[in-house]
């Protein structure tokens, strides 16, 4: 179950994980805050380092936080909200 509670500053989402771990596997409760000012960066390769090393931070957790169906709907919904960025137009070059 989903639910969001809405203020006049925040947006909370609670997003349901595993119920059980399997082997060893511990599923720890995780909270996700995003909550800072972007910074302004000096040089484009320094904002390419910072996006790659939260998308992967974030994608970690969410990989290991989920269930797997929640992770397959999430990247088909990232996927979907882009697709037109993936257009390959037909004849270009000929």
């Amino acid at each position: 179950m989903t639910h969001s509670t809405t203020g006049s500053i925040r947006n909370e989402k609670d997003i349901c994980v595993q119920s059980s771990a399997t082997g060893d596997q511990v599923i720890e409760d995780m909270q996700i805050k995003i909550n800072a000012a972007f910074p302004n960066f000096k040089e484009l390769s320094e904002a390419f380092e910072c996006f790659t090393e939260e998308g992967s931070n974030l994608e970690t957790a969410l990989h290991n936080a989920l269930p797997g169906g929640t992770y397959d709907q999430l990247l088909r919904a990232m996927l979907l909200r882009k697709a037109s960025q993936f257009v390959v137009p037909f004849g270009v070059g000929n």
